[in-house]
C-alpha cells in the first residue's frame, strides 16, 4: 500500500461500517445481529489492523476516526432498542410501574 501522497478516499467510511456492524448487534443484544457482526470481524477482521499506525508514509487517523464514528454511531441507533429493554426489565420486576 502506498500512501505517500494526498487523496482522498472512502476507507474511513469502509471503517464507520464494519466497527458498526460488528458492535451493533452487542448494543441491542439480538442475536442474529451478534452472529452477524462476529462473521464481520471473522472474515474482514483483519482489515481492522489498518486503524493501527504502522506503514511509513499513510495515516490511518481517516481509519481510526471512521471506526469510532462507526461505534457511536452503533450506540446511538440502539438506544431506543437499550431504552425499551430497559422498561421490560423494571415493567417485569415491578408490575405497578406505569409507563
Amino acid at each position: 500500500m502506498r500512501c505517500e501522497s494526498n487523496h482522498i478516499g472512502a476507507s474511513g467510511l469502509i471503517f464507520g461500517w464494519l466497527a458498526f456492524l460488528i458492535v451493533f448487534g452487542f448494543f441491542t443484544r439480538k442475536v442474529w445481529e451478534i452472529v452477524v457482526g462476529v462473521i464481520v470481524l471473522f472474515v474482514y477482521g483483519s482489515v481492522l489492523l489498518g486503524v493501527l499506525p504502522g506503514t511509513p508514509g499513510c495515516r490511518g487517523r481517516a481509519h481510526l476516526c471512521g471506526a469510532i464514528a462507526g461505534v457511536l454511531a452503533a450506540y446511538l441507533l440502539s438506544g431506543p432498542e437499550r431504552k425499551a429493554r430497559e422498561l421490560r426489565k423494571r415493567k417485569a420486576t415491578n408490575p405497578y410501574l406505569t409507563p
